[in-house]
């Protein structure tokens, strides 16, 4: 007990391993708050382009719906002309701030059975009310690296 009785302060070497302790943590808790952040900026360009995928498919549903015809690209973008969704012509493809869109069209094949099959299938007929469609966005990321989402749905022709 005379040891923290004959005690006045806080001596050097108590004091820099309380900084060097301080600066661990205070450093661990910077990389996690920047990792966390960068994170939380990647999340938030995916599900903006998640969100232009699904507008991309919906607009192509709306234009199969006025008229299935229109249908009858490969790959296209899509865009508005006097307040319609109308596809921009084949080949084409869109430029939404950071993100590339393209859009696809294939054809669906099926079998005697109804059954979707690949077109190299010994029964493949091809469905003329079906086709599959794919709406794919690229950007790049950090370091020249490119990041990529695509989204399908199947549309029929009633």
């Amino acid at each position: 007990m005379n040891y923290f009785k004959n005690r006045k302060g806080i001596s050097i070497l108590e004091i820099v391993v309380a900084l060097g302790v301080f600066l661990v943590l205070a450093v661990s808790l910077a990389s996690q708050l920047l990792g966390g952040s960068s994170l939380m900026a990647r999340e938030r360009e995916f599900l903006l382009a998640g969100a232009l995928a699904d507008e991309g498919l919906e607009a192509v549903r709306m234009i199969a719906r006025d008229n299935w015809s229109n249908l009858a690209y490969s790959q296209s973008e899509v865009g508005i002309s006097f307040g319609n969704w109308v596809l921009l012509g084949e080949g084409t493809s869109g430029q939404i701030g950071k993100f590339n869109r393209q859009i696809s069209f294939f054809p669906v094949y099926r079998d005697i059975a109804n059954n979707q099959v690949a077109e190299s299938h010994a029964e493949a007929v091809l469905d003329v009310n079906t086709k599959r469609i794919e709406a794919s966005l690229s950007w790049e990321i950090e370091n020249d690296e490119i990041s990529a989402l695509a989204r399908e749905t199947i549309l029929i022709n009633r």
